[in-house]
């Protein structure tokens, strides 16, 4: 059970019970009372849905600081009448991830809003979950806060209808039962219990085939093979094989797009599944009609016919599963995306479109990312026949087949004020297949370890020469040497006398077009660069994948490319918490940033759009407290590390804090605000909510853990980026992260195309890093101890100075003071000895 939401869940019963607001808890933080092992990750309430009572609700989280939307009064009391099943009430979120929330939402399963004073009136008033205790926070969590919930009668109609949802398990509806039937609730209709299947007999009878063509599917013909079939409807594509499990041929099948096991969930992505799991994931994860269609089918004698009669006379090859790596399973997605799509080497028109994004022809040429930017079409649903033509960015695993791909291509629409003119856009699509762990990759750097030769004899590349190698659509390597054209043809032979060097630095975009931009923008100047990009908010493979790259270039600087608005700044705070390969734990820096802005508002793309959408007297407040970010900060002490103390290790943190809060909360742009058409309120300022200093298990080290409140502002978010990367590399000891954040433009496409295509000069983004080493604490206390020496001698010079100058008495008694007062001490301690 996570500490940090139990706390935060039970802060928000205390501000109901302090407001006087008439509520009930239900969900599974009521059903912990029933069920002590009970995970608790939520909370959910049910209020009274008068207008009173609402006003009580919206004051009582505004003085708890609880941050949540417009709670309008009005609204809530009339779709209470008019619709009594779906009216509104309020619910309350949290996760790990997420942090807290507060959401609209419906009355809970089962119930109706006219219900609520019939339950009211026979309230539990039950004690919370006891956690340990958090003296400064003033909210005891000791087992005495009360909470009101819905009383049996309520939770077990509640989950009676919920688990239709599949919102409640099946113990979950037992241990009701049980609990009502001990309160005297015998007369009680029992509860519905999900029906049971016995899914090896399913698996056995059950032919895979004959399920797909049941829910609609139909066979791909033109691309059968031996090993394979291929199944599609309107909205997902599956390839079917028979595979040997245990001695045992049985059929499953690979979601070849990603769309049909994103119903269920994003676990199962990739994977093959048998058919059971294709039953759950038609049925969107619910466990009742995933039974119940089970059992329909294994009854149906026509079907069971069916399906043997399919086994028979359609038979498949049978693979082994283990013969089956990820590699080929990749590769039929890949040759699936390839076929599609289309995907081919650079034409004219995706050449031009990135042309109009103002890339040069010469960098998209440009032997770093050859096929990794290459010519695609795709398919429209309402008229499939019709392909368009797309510049297409392949996103590949770590054995760089691609998975998935995004597109871009410059559109055109009627102008609003004069329909008769059409106006370019710029229309960007991403491949109905899932990223997962995918990323977008430049093409890495090697060096020939003697001289190639092509067949003629003639030495094409010579020795000691650096060359890019990348994957093209045929599954061959194309070589070039760094920075030209031509595809130099060698055999597989000689592709073993290339050796992989090692970056200078590894650059981490949220989209591929910037960091071509940058690429263009910053040139090389024999730097050499990886450039990643992660088509979004990374998922946590794509952490994994960034890790790999890292771990075969230990020596590059981890460089931060975020786009210039707070998503993009949280996208880059995370990503500050990929440990390098050089990162030594033992000086650990754990991150994480949350933002904070309402679900009912989740529409908003920027704070000005979140200011519109509150009432006036909430707009400060919707600014203030819309991102939170979590620091826990380690600095052993004693022999070996430079902190001799505890005291030595907490002043040092203490010192490094102070030094973040004041970038965070340094003077602030006054241009930015100005082009952001913003006020900077007095009170905008990022705020230390939480601060604990502990001891490590071991003892021999100091862990601090602090909570930080920042406004959802980017000038903010630009600053504490900064600051953490400062943080991190001075715990390291060296700069291991690197932060490329703008200042005015949204990513660097806008920079490039408001720079006309032209680099930058005289860029700080084009220093070459020194190479990140292994850390030699020892070095370090070496150099420390000289900076206090150092200290210590221009402490005595400007005193010697000030002296000199006439303004030592200023200085000197305070010196002498303290002299006599610790002579004074070893006397009276002399005295008590005799």
């Amino acid at each position: 059970m996570n500490y940090r939401n139990e706390f935060e869940l039970q802060k928000v019963v205390k501000a109901l019970n302090d407001g006087n607001v008439d509520y009930m808890i239900f969900g599974n933080y009521a059903m912990k009372t029933y069920d002590a092992a009970k995970k608790v990750d939520a909370l959910y309430v049910w209020v009274n849905p008068e207008k009173e009572n609402l006003l009580k609700l919206d004051k009582a989280l505004t003085e708890a600081n609880i941050l949540h939307g417009q709670i309008n009064a009005d609204k809530i009391v009339t779709s209470s009448i008019e619709n009594p099943m779906k009216a509104e009430s309020i619910s309350f979120a949290i996760n790990t991830k997420t942090g807290l929330k507060t959401v609209f939402t419906n009355t809970p399963y089962g119930l109706k809003t006219s219900d609520f004073k019939a339950y009211y009136d026979k309230v539990e008033l039950v004690t919370s979950p006891a956690f340990q205790s958090i003296d400064h926070d003033k909210i005891v969590l000791n087992g005495k806060l009360k909470h009101k919930q819905l009383n049996t009668d309520g939770l077990s109609k509640n989950a009676r209808i919920a688990v239709k949802y599949g919102q409640y398990s099946q113990n979950d509806q037992i241990l009701l039962q049980e609990t009502l039937e001990k309160q005297g609730f015998s007369n009680q209709p029992s509860l519905d219990k999900t029906p049971f299947a016995d899914y090896n007999k399913a698996i056995d009878k059950l032919d895979f085939e004959s399920v797909l063509e049941d829910y609609g599917f139909s066979e791909r013909a033109d691309k059968t093979s031996k090993q394979w079939r291929v199944w599609q409807n309107e909205d997902a594509k599956l390839a079917v094989l028979n595979g040997q499990k245990g001695g045992v041929s049985v059929k499953f099948g690979f979601d070849l797009t990603g769309a049909l096991s994103s119903r269920r969930s994003n676990s199962y992505r990739g994977e093959l599944f048998d058919v059971v799991q294709l039953i759950d994931f038609m049925e969107g994860g619910n466990l009742r009609a995933k039974n119940e269609k089970i059992n329909y089918l294994m009854g149906d004698s026509n079907f069971i016919l069916k399906s043997e009669n399919h086994k028979v006379t359609k038979p498949m090859r049978t693979i082994k599963l283990d013969d089956l790596n990820d590699k080929v399973v990749a590769r039929l997605r890949e040759v699936n995306l390839i076929e599609e799509h289309t995907l081919k080497p650079l034409d004219k028109t995706s050449i031009k479109t990135l042309e109009n994004r103002d890339v040069s022809e010469k960098t998209i040429k440009d032997s770093i990312f050859h096929n990794q930017i290459i010519a695609g079409t795709r398919a429209f649903k309402d008229n499939p026949n019709s392909k368009k033509d797309y510049a297409t960015f392949p996103i590949s695993n770590q054995n760089r087949q691609i998975i998935s791909i995004l597109q871009r291509r410059t559109g055109f629409k009627p102008d609003k004020e004069n329909p008769t003119v059409l106006k370019p856009i710029n229309e960007k699509w991403f491949s109905d297949a899932t990223r997962t762990g995918g990323l977008w990759k430049s093409n890495l750097y090697f060096e020939s370890q003697k001289d190639i030769q092509n067949e003629k004899g003639e030495i094409i590349i010579p020795q000691g020469t650096l060359v890019n190698v990348s994957r093209n659509t045929e599954n061959n390597q194309d070589v070039q040497m760094v920075g030209k054209s031509e595809i130099l043809s060698i055999s597989k032979e000689q592709l073993t006398h290339l050796k992989l060097v090692e970056a200078n630095q590894i650059h981490i975009f949220e989209d591929a077009l910037d960091a071509i931009s940058y690429h263009q923008l910053v040139p090389t100047n024999d730097v050499k660069r990886i450039y990643l990009a992660t088509s979004g908010q990374p998922t946590t493979p794509q952490v994994e994948h960034i890790k790999n790259v890292l771990s075969y270039n230990p020596q590059a600087q981890l460089v931060i490319n975020p786009d210039n608005d707070p998503p993009g700044y949280r996208f880059g705070i995370n990503h500050l918490n990929i440990k390098h390969p050089r990162f030594d734990e033992r000086y650990d820096v754990n991150v994480n940033v949350k933002a904070q802005i309402p679900l009912d508002v989740t529409a908003v793309k920027d704070t000005k759009d979140l200011e519109k959408s509150l009432p006036e007297d909430k707009r400060n407040l919707s600014k203030k407290y819309t991102n939170r970010l979590e620091l826990e900060i380690n600095a052993p002490f004693g022999e070996g590390h430079p902190y001799r103390n505890q005291k030595e290790a907490e002043k040092a943190i203490n010192h490094k804090i102070e030094k973040l809060m004041k970038t965070i909360n340094g003077e602030i742009d006054r241009k930015d605000l100005a082009e952001e058409k913003t006020e900077l309120n007095n009170d905008k300022i990022g705020k230390i909510e939480r601060s604990q200093v502990l001891l490590n298990s071991e003892g021999i080290g100091v862990v601090s853990k602090i909570d930080l409140s920042l406004p959802n502002d980017k000038e903010f978010l630009r600053k504490t980026i900064n600051g953490v990367k400062d943080l991190i590399n001075d715990q390291q000891m060296q700069p291991i992260y690197r932060v490329d954040a703008l200042k005015y433009e949204k990513d660097f496409n806008e920079l490039l195309a408001n720079r006309k295509g032209r680099p930058l000069e005289h860029s700080d983004y084009s220093k070459t890093p020194k190479p990140i080493e292994k850390l030699d604490v020892s070095k370090v206390m070496i150099q420390m101890e000289a900076s206090r020496i150092q200290a210590e001698k221009q402490q005595k010079e400007l005193v010697a100075k000030m002296e000199k100058a006439g303004v030592g008495s200023f200085v000197k008694p305070v010196v002498k003071e303290k002299q006599e007062t610790v002579t004074k001490s070893k006397v009276q301690q002399q005295q008590m000895l005799k």
